[in-house]
């Protein structure tokens, strides 16, 4: 006798067209590497029957990633991956960094702003939150990153972006340093950060040579464009640096993942759910 089949099986192969939504997390259920990344949990999380957890076993489980920067070590399992697949390339490095906003409003059961997040100015506009810096490869996927403060100095988190191995380093004017040029040309790295005006404005030469390291130091954005305007993380959800840190590198591994996702999907697989 053949399997039996239910009317929700039967409904669900009658759907002429899967949505959108549907699709991406088919995409993204078939790449994630689920066995490295449970085999990082199962030693914390203690098991139980598998019924649908309610908004308490959620905090707990967030709680429980906080204690043991699990998802700091979910964004490395995700990074080797790509390195075993040669899909992250170690030639050059594009350093970047991005605002993720705070509320700024006092209003709140304590009547204070979060202590750990800062107002910053980017051209007319102020910015209050935290800051997100990548390193990432020439095709945008990332491969270390740190948090801060909004109004902390871009150019002092560089050398915690950079894994070492780099022929090539693309930044935008705020990581410019004679003394860095200076010290990558001595190691044989070609320092191809885009030059700051200092006392006179750049000549049309410096300009254009600007506006061609621009066109690949912009693919260090697409991470970017993944976590904001996909998964939506524009706003902090927590008050404090790490708790949302947690968050940060649980978004950059996916996105990883995301941008990638044509590449490690098996040959022949099908989007499952």
């Amino acid at each position: 006798m053949g399997e039996q089949r239910t009317f929700a099986g039967l409904a669900w192969d009658g759907k002429k067209k899967r949505t959108r939504r549907e699709q991406f997390l088919g995409e993204m259920n078939a790449v994630i590497p689920w066995a490295a990344l449970l085999a990082l949990v199962e030693p914390h999380y203690p098991t139980g029957k598998g019924a649908i957890p309610d908004e308490t076993t959620i905090l707990h489980f967030r709680h429980l990633l906080e204690a043991h920067q699990l998802t700091e070590a979910m964004f490395d399992v995700v990074r080797r991956l790509l390195e075993g697949r040669g899909l992250l390339l170690k030639s050059g490095t594009v350093v970047d960094a991005t605002i993720i906003s705070a509320p700024s409003s006092t209003k709140n059961a304590t009547d204070t702003r979060d202590p750990e997040m800062k107002h910053v100015r980017k051209g007319k506009m102020w910015y209050f939150g935290m800051k997100v810096h990548t390193g990432s490869d020439r095709r945008g996927i990332v491969h270390a990153l740190t948090t801060t403060d909004a109004a902390a100095a871009e150019i002092m988190q560089m050398p915690q972006l950079l894994h070492g191995e780099e022929r090539e380093v693309f930044g935008d004017q705020a990581y410019w340093s004679e003394a860095d040029r200076q010290a990558a040309k001595a190691c044989g790295v070609r320092y191809r950060v885009n030059r700051r005006p200092t006392k006179r404005p750049l000549t049309e030469q410096w300009k254009r040579i600007n506006r061609a390291r621009s066109r690949i130091r912009a693919r260090g954005e697409h991470p970017y464009q993944v976590v904001k305007h996909l998964r939506g993380f524009t706003k902090v959800r927590y008050r404090g640096l790490m708790k949302n840190t947690v968050r940060v590198f649980a978004a950059f591994a996916l996105a990883n993942l995301y941008l990638m996702r044509k590449r490690l999907r098996p040959a022949g697989a099908t989007c499952l759910l």
